[in-house]
């Protein structure tokens, strides 16, 4: 589980990012501003085709944040962040 401060690194760099680009918080489905934060990272293991599937190899940590409204899902890679994981 994230700690309550990496929670708050993740935040205040996801936030700077979306500021950044001059791009609103409010969820793109809904409007609302008000978000939960899954209290750990996903990690999404790439897959070499579509006909079989693993659950090792290569990955891509994301943070998923979900609109407390209508329950819309977004992640972001956690690299893309310049946050450490851990």
């Amino acid at each position: 589980m994230l700690s309550e401060d990496k929670k708050q690194e993740f935040i205040g760099a996801l936030t700077q990012k979306i500021r950044a680009n001059g791009r609103s918080e409010a969820c793109p489905m809904c409007g609302n501003e008000k978000f939960l934060m899954v209290d750990a990272c996903l990690v999404n293991v790439l897959q070499p085709d579509v006909k079989s599937v693993t659950l090792t190899g290569a990955s891509i940590p994301t943070l998923a944040i979900i609109c407390d409204n209508c329950g819309y899902l977004s992640q972001h890679a956690v690299g893309a962040l310049g946050v450490s994981p851990t």
